[in-house]
């Protein structure tokens, strides 16, 4: 079952560079991409939110090929796997990402990752990207 394309989300995951789209009222009601840009953006956001204004796309294939990633395998059980120079990168739609670096024996992360901002965030960890 294929859960929804958006979320609304939680004023703590916001932070300088994360991707959201807010509802623009003017000339018509339209979503808009934006990016937090600067702390200050903060103080707006938890009323946003209150009032369903903000949303943000939730983690699909094209975000994770955005970084580079090619794919690798598809596997029967919806398991997609990317591959970028030594690293391994699985997508389970709506469930996990798990990410292997080849030459290791052992996972360096695996979790459920929600949008493309938390993706760059651990990628950049692992210096990955």
């Amino acid at each position: 079952m294929k859960k929804n394309k958006y979320y609304t989300p939680e004023i703590t995951e916001f932070h300088v560079g994360f991707e959201f789209e807010r509802l623009s009222e003017l000339p018509t009601n339209h979503w808009e991409n934006s990016v937090c840009s600067t702390y200050n953006d903060l103080l707006l956001m938890q009323r946003k939110i209150n009032e369903s204004l903000i949303r943000v796309k939730c983690l699909d294939k094209q975000d994770i090929e955005s970084f580079g990633f090619k794919l690798f395998h598809k596997e029967e059980d919806r398991a997609i796997l990317y591959k970028l120079n030594k690293s391994l990168l699985t997508y389970v739609e709506d469930q996990f990402i798990n990410i292997h670096i080849l030459n290791q024996d052992k996972d360096v992360f695996q979790s459920n990752i929600k949008n493309k901002s938390e993706l760059e965030f651990i990628l950049k960890r692992l210096n990955i990207v």
